[in-house]
């Protein structure tokens, strides 16, 4: 199957979950974002703000800024193909770009050296390969980033085989409502 037919039966799944399981499953998973950057004690983190079928990040936006925590989300710049961070002091502080996704409102100064950046996806396999949106924008910043990854995702996002392409960088971590899942262990044991 095509990464193309891959996600738009995600998007599908995604749109059909039932609305208390889906409100319950982003309690908890922001609940574990939160308490995963604090008990890791990390200073900055990059967070998307998110699209409507996808896990609602405001509020770890802004229990993480309460606590001290640099957040920032990410802009990307259609001509040249690359993303950019910038810094999110709440989750009001945004606006729609020209493709109508969520930006931070202050584009001026971008910063893309965090401790740590949640990476979104559609698909993704339990050693932290995923499937994107399909443009390539973090595949392309994560091939040149230091720090670490991770990725909130709902259960039913998790595949056992996805197609993977040479360009493809998996996360570091994964978690779903139920567990946490060290992608990097387990690819280490393959």
């Amino acid at each position: 199957m095509s990464k193309k037919l891959y996600r738009k039966e995600m998007i599908q799944t995604l749109k059909s979950i039932d609305n208390d399981k889906r409100a319950q499953d982003e309690e908890v998973l922001m609940d574990s974002l939160i308490d995963f950057v604090l008990e890791k004690g990390y200073k900055s983190v990059g967070l998307i703000i998110s699209m409507p079928h996808e896990i609602n990040t405001d509020i770890a936006i802004n229990v993480l800024n309460e606590h001290g925590v640099n957040v920032y989300s990410p802009a990307c710049d259609y001509a040249t193909k690359t993303m950019h961070f910038y810094r999110m002091h709440n989750s009001e502080d945004k606006k729609q770009d020209e493709k109508g996704i969520p930006v931070p409102n202050n584009l001026k100064k971008s910063f893309d050296e965090m401790e740590l950046v949640v990476v979104p996806g559609l698909i993704f396999s339990e050693t932290g390969y995923r499937i994107g949106y399909g443009g390539g924008y973090y595949d392309k910043f994560l091939a040149d980033f230091k720090g670490d990854t991770i990725s909130i995702v709902f259960e039913e996002q998790l595949k056992n085989e996805i197609p993977i392409e040479s360009h493809d960088i998996p996360v570091d971590a994964i978690i779903t409502p139920k567990r946490r899942i060290s992608s990097k262990e387990l690819r280490r044991d393959e």
